[in-house]
């Protein structure tokens, strides 16, 4: 298995045809060729979110990873017990497995269980494969995708197509939030004051994975909408991006509902979040996409809105013996449950 520390040093290999020792070759300049988008967003996030990223060449599938540290147990106030554990992802808030197979390889795809766990296998330490499109550890489930899928040509035609009960509910959201503002900022406008609506959220969040560096957010090159009330107040941030023509929510930002801004602008949070869902569906019909990707975290909110759940799979190995006996014997310890509840949204 071939290891490169950069991308730009991995695709080099691969378009030269310096990479020895492999028949694949072809194959990888099609993932290349076929991956722009997101290979634009894993070199900016080397520049912005460094985290020990590595990406291995193995079995025609070009393999993403990055190092991230877990706290597992506080003690006190200023001590705790971290772990340190290479993950085969995406060191960013998409749900898209952390492995790309070429689109017309059908033979590796079938495979890819096989492959990725051979691969997770053969690492130093913990590895834990996450977002896996297929089972690959008998049912342990990574969180839930949640994905709207547009057959709309414009917003009233997506009301038009609520059940009566979620069209009511989603007017009068709408009708609440009807002072906020969306404005999208230029690159560069990003502000300490946007920054901290995204560290609230974080600071109220049971399960934070990473915290984003403030320049990820200032040098971002996508999209970030702002959201202001009547008042002009900030009160909401937006993070959004396209990779391969899907439109994705990667992370948002807002303050708690007991702040004085907040009780003073007429929205709560609960509201709040819903006007920010619908701007998102609404700008994805307007732009044309097929698929908005809402990612992996309130899932309530983003069912009653519209999207499909997509179970995501988590696979855990490690070269320490002990350890993977541990993950035998208590097989649910890193499996998460799917949201059980089903919306009929639609007629």
């Amino acid at each position: 298995m071939l290891s490169f520390k950069s991308m730009d040093s991995m695709v080099k290999a691969i378009e030269d045809g310096s990479v020895s020792g492999t028949e694949d070759i072809e194959y990888y300049r099609k993932i290349v060729r076929e991956n722009e988008a997101l290979f634009k967003l894993l070199r900016f996030l080397e520049k912005t979110n460094p985290c020990e990223q590595r990406y291995y060449l193995y079995k025609r599938v070009i393999i993403i990873s990055y190092i991230m540290s877990w706290e597992f147990f506080k003690i006190g106030k200023k001590h705790c017990i971290r772990g340190r554990f290479r993950v085969i992802g995406l060191p960013v808030s998409l749900p898209n497995p952390g492995y790309l197979i070429a689109n017309e390889d059908e033979e590796t795809r079938s495979s890819i269980e096989r492959i990725i766990k051979e691969a997770a296998d053969s690492l130093k330490g913990i590895t834990i494969v996450l977002n896996a499109d297929k089972d690959i550890s008998d049912g342990r489930l990574a969180p839930s995708n949640f994905v709207f899928y547009n057959r709309f040509q414009n917003f009233e035609e997506y009301l038009s197509a609520l059940r009566s009960s979620y069209r009511r509910k989603i007017k009068n959201t709408l009708k609440r939030g009807r002072e906020l503002r969306f404005i999208r900022l230029e690159k560069g406008r990003f502000t300490q004051e946007h920054y901290d609506l995204y560290l609230s959220v974080c600071n109220r969040t049971k399960m934070v994975f990473r915290i984003l560096p403030f320049d990820f957010f200032r040098d971002w090159y996508g999209e970030i909408f702002e959201v202001r009330d009547g008042q002009n107040r900030l009160l909401a941030m937006i993070q959004l991006l396209d990779v391969e023509k899907d439109l994705y929510f990667l992370y948002v930002g807002f303050k708690e509902d007991h702040d004085e801004d907040r009780q003073t602008s007429g929205i709560n949070n609960i509201d709040l979040y819903f006007n920010l869902l619908l701007f998102i569906i609404r700008y994805g019909i307007e732009k044309g996409y097929n698929r908005i990707v809402f990612g992996q975290t309130s899932e309530e909110s983003k069912s009653k809105v519209g999207c499909v759940q997509e179970l995501k799979y988590v696979y855990i190995s490690s070269s320490n013996p002990l350890v993977r006996f541990f993950f035998r014997i208590f097989p649910r310890f890193y499996s998460f449950e799917p949201y059980s509840i089903v919306h009929n949204v639609f007629k």
